[in-house]
């Protein structure tokens, strides 16, 4: 398994991009900042789905993000998970329930990413 900080070439800017390589070694590519990405978006599921909220607004936020580029918002940056989709005023980590549901989804998360690309290895 290999943990680059970002992906590498055209989807260097892709926030949530994991891939799997091989040959020469069978390696799974799981970069940091899309790791992060991904730890933000269960954050922030969780803390609408334990305050009520409909959680199809983590779906529409992704939709976005998959296809569009971060040269299309202001800063040149996607909208950062946990401000567009949480109010100002909340602390999401600040909630037990929050923590432990969302480390529940970010396990599970991870865990299919990493069987996804292992079986394109195999």
């Amino acid at each position: 398994m290999a943990l680059p900080l970002f992906a590498e070439g055209a989807d260097r800017g892709n926030a949530l991009q994991f891939w799997s390589t091989y040959p020469p070694e069978p390696t799974v590519h799981l970069p940091v900042l899309s790791l992060k990405f991904l730890d933000d978006l269960s954050t922030a599921y969780a803390w609408l789905d334990v305050n009520g909220y409909a959680v199809e607004t983590v779906s529409n936020y992704v939709a976005m993000v998959a296809y569009r580029r971060p040269a299309d918002f202001p800063g040149q940056r996607f909208p950062q998970p946990l401000t567009a989709l949480i109010p100002n005023d909340s602390n999401p980590l600040g909630n037990q329930r929050v923590n432990d549901l969302s480390l529940a989804i970010l396990v599970s998360a991870r865990a299919f990413i990493i069987g996804y690309e292992l079986g394109h290895i195999y």
